[in-house]
């Protein structure tokens, strides 16, 4: 800092453009500020309170209570303004205000609002100079409360600021009054969180500044730990409901690989073929590998891991095989196998759609068509299974299904089986009564009732009600007709169509009941082994244990005893394994 002559004649300096600021008088008049404009005369001034000896330096929010003005301190006399002012360089005109608005900051202010008028004292600081207004105040930084109440805090958050420099701002700060020891709070930690949400305390009765302040928090309340958001505990498994619903499962986790989601198996849980447990795709690999190792086969080996594992086993075994050893199961095992053996192995490494395509194509193929295997395949299936079927007969043959039954077929016979195949077949299980007693008398009035017969209305009602409302139509048909719905069909309908009516009919009734009637035929007399690999191999994880129950009650004979006396060798033991009964 430059030195200064305290003894220079005259002692005043420029104040700066545009201040009405007369000079200060020479050096033998009092310290302190030059008397201004209509204002008491230096002697009239009260007295300046001395700073203590080692002041602490001015908090956030809380300034060391020592003085009740701090601007003498800072500028006892006029040498020191000058100095303040050169250091700062700031005009000295504004050294002395301590103007402040008032506060909405977390921290109080203890320095009031002065009253700009000029007939008005104001409340504190020294009052505004002639020709000066009010200087505008910097804009405050809201700053948590200080641990203590003019103390040093337990831990700084800012940078102290020392009683004998000037701030960031060219105003001093602002004096506090010291709080009571009674009011003071514990140091709280720094890294203590500070909530936002606090009860503002009541203004302290005890402190006569606090009253006229703004209701602020009190750092017992201010600086409280925020919450911390508690964790439950997981539920131990006997606490929990076994029997409630499971959560649903996301929908990466439930996706499957697209082979499995075309399989229709399993649907009530009522097959013969379960997963086998325990299961290794490995194992069961070298198994089949060494089974087929050498001259000839052993056949008993394969024909167990066939019918033992579920089908979507059995496509593990395939993708698990051909990495092991870099070759294609089924074709090695059509290599090693024949007859109704291979045709059985076949089926079951095939998906259950491409079996009934598979089966259509050979009905409809060469010269004729076996009309008895398109009835039971499109009557029998459900709509899902339909649409898979057209989607894997197309793929597999590159033809169209539905075309190709336009060009087998004939009359309305082949109208019946397209309106069959589109599987537009209502899947509501609930019955409305009333509808089905009005067309029950439309099918009267289209058969028994007139002259010839409509089978528009027959194909029509019999091609999209769902099963359960069928039923109830057979039901109001039998009051109001001497005859059943299926004597009525078999007296009004003839050929294919007849069948093919009837077997709506069947399936209406009961879809395992059908396939009893169908199996039981395939086996008596001569026997139609297609039918019966395409039976058992196609419901074997659909609803084999029904169509046993069926079998049974129909015709009073197990069809384990009927598959042991009408097959023989191996072709016998893989019917029977399907069936259920493993060796």
């Amino acid at each position: 800092m430059n030195n200064y002559n305290y003894n220079q004649q005259p002692l005043g300096f420029n104040p700066g453009t545009g201040s009405n600021y007369p000079m200060y008088p020479s050096s033998n008049q009092q310290p302190g500020y030059p008397p201004q404009t209509n204002m008491p005369t230096a002697n009239q001034y009260p007295p300046q309170p001395q700073p203590p000896a080692n002041p602490y330096p001015p908090q956030p929010g809380y300034p060391p209570a020592h003085a009740q003005s701090h601007n003498a301190g800072w500028f006892g006399n006029a040498a020191t303004a000058v100095m303040a002012a050169n250091a700062f360089h700031k005009p000295t005109h504004g050294v002395g205000f301590n103007v402040m608005q008032p506060q909405s900051t977390p921290y109080p202010s203890a320095m009031p609002v002065p009253n700009p008028s000029p007939t008005t004292p104001a409340m504190g600081g020294y009052p505004p100079q002639p020709g000066m207004g009010i200087p505008t105040p910097a804009p405050s930084v809201p700053m948590p409360p200080s641990s203590l109440a003019g103390m040093p805090p337990a831990a700084s958050t800012a940078m102290p600021v020392p009683s004998n420099t000037s701030p960031s701002s060219p105003y001093p700060a602002n004096p506090m009054p010291a709080a009571p020891m009674s009011s003071v709070q514990p140091a709280v930690n720094a890294s203590t969180a500070y909530t936002t949400a606090s009860v503002p305390p009541a203004a302290n009765p005890s402190h006569p500044h606090t009253a006229s302040l703004p209701s602020t928090p009190s750092p017992s309340t201010s600086m409280a730990p925020a919450p911390v958001p508690t964790v439950p505990p997981p539920a131990k498994e006997s606490n929990l409901n076994r029997n409630s619903v499971p959560p649903q499962v996301p929908a990466q986790v439930a996706t499957v690989t697209s082979s499995m989601a075309k399989t229709k198996i399993s649907k009530a849980n009522r097959g013969t073929v379960k997963d086998y447990s325990p299961f290794s795709p490995e194992a069961d690999a070298e198994i089949l590998k060494k089974a087929m190792k050498g001259f000839g086969c052993d056949e008993k080996a394969i024909i167990f891991i066939m019918y033992s594992r579920s089908h979507l086993q059995r496509q593990q075994i395939i993708r698990t095989f051909k990495t092991l050893f870099g070759k294609d199961l089924p074709k090695m095992l059509k290599n090693e196998l024949s007859g109704k053996v291979e045709d059985t192995v076949a089926a079951l490494l095939k998906e259950p759609a491409e079996v009934d395509a598979q089966e259509l194509r050979k009905a409809m193929k060469g010269l004729g068509t076996t009309e008895s295997t398109l009835i039971e395949i499109i009557c029998s299936r459900d709509n899902q299974e339909l649409a898979d079927i057209k989607a894997a007969f197309k793929r597999e043959f590159d033809r169209d299904l539905e075309k190709d039954i336009h060009s087998e077929t004939s009359g309305h016979f082949r109208s019946f089986l397209i309106s069959l195949l589109q599987g537009h077949r209502s899947e509501d299980q609930t019955v409305n009564q009333a509808q089905a007693a009005k067309e029950a008398k439309a099918l009267y009035d289209a058969g028994e009732a007139r002259w010839g017969t409509d089978e528009s209305q027959f194909k029509k009602l019999l091609a999209v009600r769902s099963y359960p409302q069928l039923r109830a139509i057979f039901q109001e048909y039998a009051k109001i007709c001497k005859y059943t719905m299926d004597e009525s069909i078999k007296r009004e309908m003839s050929g294919d169509l007849m069948k093919c009516m009837l077997a709506v009919t069947a399936c209406a009734q009961s879809v395992p009941a059908y396939l009893a009637q169908r199996l039981h035929k395939a086996l008596t007399g001569g026997v139609d082994s297609n039918a019966v690999i395409r039976i058992v191999v196609s419901r074997s994880e659909v609803d084999m244990e029904d169509i046993k129950a069926e079998f049974l009650k129909i015709f009073g004979k197990r069809v384990e005893d009927v598959v042991q006396d009408k097959l023989s060798s191996s072709f016998k033991r893989i019917i029977l394994g399907l069936l259920g009964a493993r060796e």
